[in-house]
């Protein structure tokens, strides 16, 4: 469990990582407190997956900027790693573990935000169309055979399929 932060390994889908998820949300519970929700996205929040980067993404959603601010606060305290280049306007992320050993995804995202939607939007999709989730399995393997060591070119390879799924919300 866990990826170095620039590497691309994928792994067999696991139950262990909805027990993970579990076990990290009742930790963030402890720290932030029970008014944001707090949810399992990307593809190991999928149990139809086949594969995927065995590093669990939670997507944490706040209702204001004071309570990002706040939130940031908190988890930069506790040692989560923050990266303000891979946020964006409505988005804030962090990772725990160490770059050799990352575990954990944090998505600290506005409800109601882009980003908060796409995660929960594409996870729906994607579990509601299982043809999503053979042909998305297949892009992931070519392109982590086709980029091992550059987790950035990995994303990029996804991107057109994910804004494909991602229109179907409004079909």
């Amino acid at each position: 469990m866990g990826l170095a932060s620039d590497k691309v390994r994928l792994s067999n889908y696991s139950e262990q990582w909805n027990e993970l998820f579990h076990k990290e949300k009742v930790e963030l519970e402890n720290l932030l407190g029970n008014q944001v929700p707090i949810i399992h996205v990307g593809s190991t929040s999928i149990p139809q997956m086949q594969v995927a980067k065995p590093v669990i993404d939670i997507a944490v959603g706040v209702f204001d900027m004071q309570q990002m601010i706040e939130i940031k606060k908190i988890l930069l305290d506790k040692g989560y790693f923050h990266n303000p280049s891979a946020g964006s306007d409505d988005r804030l992320f962090f990772a725990k573990g160490n770059q050799e050993n990352r575990l954990f995804n944090i998505h600290v995202e506005m409800i109601g935000g882009t980003s908060w939607s796409n995660h929960v939007d594409f996870k729906r999709i994607m579990s509601e169309n299982p043809e999503y989730i053979v042909r998305y399995c297949e892009l992931k393997k070519k392109l982590a055979a086709e980029f091992p060591n550059d987790r950035k070119k990995y994303t990029q390879g996804k991107a057109a399929f994910i804004q494909e799924v991602l229109e179907l919300k409004h079909i």
